[in-house]
């Protein structure tokens, strides 16, 4: 049985000790590293139609007692912001169970420690004790939360097989597709 990598599916080399492409490597520590900062942004970005009342006008020249009462517009933000925590938890629960807190600690000062010790060796992290639907759950997070955020420019995995290759591994951008395995581009 051929191996595959375990975040897109794609065949590894026979040689290979890690259960993950280099491609997949490098964009889960781009990912590690960028999910604290991204974390951050979600606790303190406010929708963009945060600022005006229902009837379009702003909200600070109406007088107190004809403002309406104030909305939780942060729940979906503040809502995928634990929800990464929490993937990124079950993830290094699996991979790294001796390094966990013992004590409670703030949930980003979390995440940021996790992240920290996922990607410092990140290869071992996806080793087989660990389910490989965490790595992509992680990727998923990342993904929502730069489109919760309005910055979804992240490359959009297709379920195509690449026409060159007849590998699954191309991938869709601004500026047209790509394939993760031969690096052919084809333009929108």
């Amino acid at each position: 049985m051929e191996a595959v990598c375990c975040v897109c599916a794609t065949p590894l080399h026979e040689d290979s000790s890690v259960p993950a492409c280099q491609t997949c490597l490098a964009r889960l520590r781009q990912i590690l590293d960028q999910l604290p900062a991204i974390y951050v942004q979600l606790h303190t970005e406010l929708p963009r139609w945060a600022t005006r009342n229902p009837s379009g006008t702003p909200t600070k020249h109406l007088a107190w007692k004809y403002r309406p009462s104030p909305i939780p517009v942060r729940m979906p933000l503040l809502a995928h912001a634990e929800h990464t925590v929490h993937t990124v938890h079950t993830w290094a629960h699996q991979a790294l169970p001796r390094c966990l807190p013992d004590a409670p600690v703030r949930p980003g000062h979390l995440l940021q420690y996790l992240c920290r010790l996922l990607a410092q060796d990140l290869p071992a992290s996806l080793q087989p004790p660990v389910q490989p639907h965490h790595p992509q759950a992680t990727w998923d997070a990342y993904q929502y939360a730069l489109r919760l955020l309005h910055q979804d420019d992240a490359p959009e995995r297709l379920t195509t097989p690449c026409p060159t290759c007849d590998l699954r591994s191309l991938y869709r951008d601004r500026t047209g597709m790509s394939c993760h395995s031969c690096h052919s581009r084809f333009p929108h």
